[in-house]
């Protein structure tokens, strides 16, 4: 990122002056805003310090501007804590959540679910989205407090979120914007209940466990969680390796900290639990990319190992192509004590000497 030059700085005042009269002009035709006076509101707005905090980026401004004008509207409860400190991801969010529990009432959801299902069915949806409505049904079925509902109960949340959040296409529901405000959203649910995840987990499709692996690797990123999701998605990897391994291998390329996914990857390959067609399957993807070559290695070291281990059952009528190196020959490998006097082999290079300047490579082990 570049540095901020002074001009840059000097024009953020401005900049968010612009972006809350825009919010104050597009609010009134936004469902269930059009009582405040908008203008007035973002007129009244205190200048914004034009050093302030990660104000150098443009869409933190522009979160900034509708935040503030939204509290200026609705201050609300100071709700789990969330206020400046906590971000404006959280106070958006908070706005958000007044405008799904209002909604919720209306459809008439709630009382009768509470809002911590509508909140976990709504971060489940966003979290692996559904390409149709038997896949929605689906992901909502996995929800914790409407798995043992009646089929038009949960019929009823998934047309609430097709109402929340409308879909561009034919899918049966849209997205929070931005892509912040959606990770924010599911990393504050996984902080608290990473069981989620896992029980979205069985069934999934690739496109799906993308999704997930993609959304929770970002959340994970944000600064606010101080890493403490990193060990939940890597022993979330761990733990459906046979599913999201392949899965985990292309995000990892793709997000901006795979840390926790490469750890997940890590432990896959030296876990002796992990099948051993499972780690031949990774070995077949493994793509391109330097986040993953040093994985790869070891990957390829464990491979090798758990083949040592294998009992040895030659086929009839086939030689093997390395009779020294094979189970039973002279070699090391077959336990053999090595070229015998006289072979053609007990001198492999003149006067039995290495060529100058080599020394014999060591395969290290893989480090714990």
């Amino acid at each position: 990122m570049r540095p901020t030059s002074r001009s840059d700085a000097a024009a953020r005042p401005a900049a968010y002056r612009r972006a809350a009269e825009a919010f104050a002009a597009a609010l009134p035709e936004v469902r269930g805003r059009q009582g405040p006076d908008w203008p007035a509101l973002a007129a009244a707005l205190p200048s914004l310090e034009a050093n302030r905090a990660s104000m150098d980026n443009a869409l933190t401004l522009h979160m900034t501007a509708l935040a503030d004008l939204l509290d200026a509207a609705d201050p609300g409860p100071a709700e789990d804590g969330a206020g400046p400190a906590a971000g404006v991801e959280d106070r958006l969010l908070l706005h958000e959540r007044r405008y799904w529990e209002q909604s919720a009432a209306a459809c008439g959801l709630s009382p009768a679910l509470s809002t911590a299902t509508l909140d976990a069915a709504l971060a489940a949806a966003l979290l692996v989205g559904a390409a149709g409505r038997d896949q929605a049904a689906d992901v909502l079925r996995k929800v914790g407090g409407l798995a043992d509902q009646p089929r038009d109960r949960r019929d009823a949340v998934l047309a609430w979120i097709a109402a929340l959040y409308p879909s561009a296409d034919s899918g049966p529901w849209g997205s929070l914007q931005p892509d912040r405000l959606t990770e924010r959203l599911v990393g504050r649910r996984l902080e608290a209940h990473p069981g989620l995840a896992h029980d979205l987990v069985p069934g999934i499709t690739e496109e799906q466990a993308g999704r997930l692996l993609t959304l929770y690797g970002r959340a994970a990123a944000h600064a606010v969680f101080a890493g403490q999701l990193d060990d939940q998605l890597t022993a979330l990897c761990v733990r459906h390796r046979t599913v999201l391994a392949p899965t985990a291998m292309a995000v990892a390329t793709q997000v901006e900290r795979p840390g926790p996914l490469v750890a997940g990857l890590q432990q896959i390959a030296a876990d002796p639990r992990t099948p051993l067609d499972t780690l031949r399957q990774l070995d077949d993807r493994v793509p391109r990319s330097q986040r993953l070559a040093v994985w790869a290695c070891e990957l390829a070291w464990h491979l090798v190992a758990r083949h040592r281990g294998l009992p040895h059952t030659p086929r009839p009528g086939v030689e093997p192509a390395f009779p020294l190196l094979a189970p039973g020959g002279s070699g090391p490998a077959g336990g053999g004590a090595g070229p015998r006097r006289g072979s053609r082999h007990r001198r492999p290079f003149p006067g039995g000497r290495r060529p100058p300047g080599r020394e014999p490579e060591r395969v290290r082990r893989p480090a714990a």
